[in-house]
């Protein structure tokens, strides 16, 4: 993993938390993590997009990793965006996608102004 992409997981990491500011399962707002909802991590085009996360408490994610609560992450997911865009985050993350210093120059600054956008978070 590069340096960049360690920055960018660590704001990205912060900017769900920021927006989400609490569990979005069971509504902790000590402990949280910021989950991948709908494509793997690795999938670079998505993996710091703010619509594939949402914030989840340590156990709430826990549980989530083991294969629980499959109907409350989809209900939390509905409260994030349009089924439509969801979709399209899908599709995006399974195509080939090839990342250039311009493009990771952006993800930093949406994920800087999401932050930002939630002042007094931490």
């Amino acid at each position: 993993m590069t340096t960049v992409e360690i920055k960018l997981d660590g704001l990205w990491r912060k900017a769900i938390k920021a927006r989400d500011g609490h569990c979005m399962m069971c509504g902790a707002m000590q402990y949280l993590e910021a989950h991948h909802a709908l494509v793997r991590r690795s999938a670079t085009a998505t993996r710091w997009a703010m619509l594939n996360g949402l914030a989840l408490c340590f156990k709430c994610h826990a549980a989530v990793h083991a294969g629980h609560l499959r109907d409350k992450i989809q209900a939390a997911l509905d409260t994030l965006d349009t089924r439509a865009a969801l979709k399209a985050l899908v599709r995006l993350g399974h195509t080939c996608f090839k990342a250039t210093a311009e493009w990771y120059k952006a993800v930093e600054a949406r994920l800087v102004r999401a932050i930002e956008e939630n002042d007094g978070w931490e």
